[in-house]
């Protein structure tokens, strides 16, 4: 089934909306014809995209959202079907990073990061879903995680820690939809390297943890995907009904498998032998 086919009948919600996969998920959610809510933390980004999507011919409507605030996600929920009747996709995009020790990250940090990359997705579908599945046409979930998932490294626990975390709550709510029969058809995306502000948005707090942060930039800049060819592979990925949800395919596969072999053998930990940050993996 094509996108076209596939989310014909309601809106698209699509959260960090304001750059990188979020804005690309955005943009070509409207060129479909679907209607888009960018919910988004910046006035500035998130009216941007509006703005460009209805410059295109689109429908679009802006909604400020703090993904980690429950209450701000109720609300944007009900701006949702306020505006457009039914939401027929949503994608659980909001998300950050950031660099330093498990040890030496602040407690604000971990709390910022568990919120909007975990809470923020759980809020997104405790938020959706109960309305989605009230139609009998129900809708699609994707939750954005990464290839950090199936992986591990030092110096980035908030981070991987938390995509281990959504790929497992994906995983949850994917067999819920299938034990309660409800309409809900349930993805995860895992992305590599994608052009986006992620590493750009970094907080860092020494030289060391800078080089490191312009290093993951560079390679951004040299091999990143473009975010629009990540968004088309996802959307086609989330219409053809898959639940791992890969940009770049043969980084996925090798990591997965790096990680049940890790599991089977119940070995000590180790980071991986393959740098998914030296190229496309395709």
């Amino acid at each position: 089934m094509t996108p076209t086919q596939a989310f014909v009948g309601g809106a698209a919600v699509i959260t960090g909306a304001g750059s990188g996969i979020g804005e690309a998920l955005a943009m070509r959610t409207g060129a479909l014809g679907m209607p888009v809510v960018v919910a988004e933390l910046s006035p500035d980004r998130g009216e941007r995209v509006a703005g460009a999507i209805r410059a295109k011919g689109g429908q679009a409507l802006f909604v400020q959202t703090d993904v980690s605030d429950p209450a701000s996600v109720r609300a944007l929920a009900d701006a949702a079907f306020e505006a457009y009747g039914h939401v027929r996709l949503l994608v659980n995009c909001a998300g950050l990073t950031v660099m330093g020790s498990i040890c030496d990250t602040p407690d604000e940090v971990w709390d910022r990061v568990i919120n909007v990359n975990l809470r923020g997705v759980i809020n997104g579908v405790r938020a959706f879903v109960p309305r989605m599945a009230a139609r009998p046409e129900g809708g699609y979930v994707s939750n954005v995680a990464s290839l950090a998932a199936f992986s591990m490294a030092p110096n980035n626990g908030p981070y991987f820690a938390t995509k281990h975390a959504v790929l497992s709550l994906s995983e949850c709510l994917y067999l819920e939809m299938e034990e309660y029969h409800w309409p809900i058809k349930v993805s995860v995306v895992v992305p590599g390297i994608v052009e986006s502000r992620i590493f750009a948005d970094i907080a860092v707090a020494n030289e060391a943890e800078e080089a490191h942060r312009q290093m993951l930039q560079g390679a951004m800049k040299s091999v990143g995907m473009p975010a629009d060819e990540a968004a088309r592979r996802i959307l086609d990925k989330i219409a053809a009904d898959e639940f791992v949800i890969s940009t770049h395919p043969r980084f996925s596969r090798i990591l997965a498998t790096e990680r049940s072999e890790y599991l089977r053998d119940l070995a000590k930990p180790r980071t991986s032998s393959t740098d998914f940050m030296s190229g496309p993996g395709d």
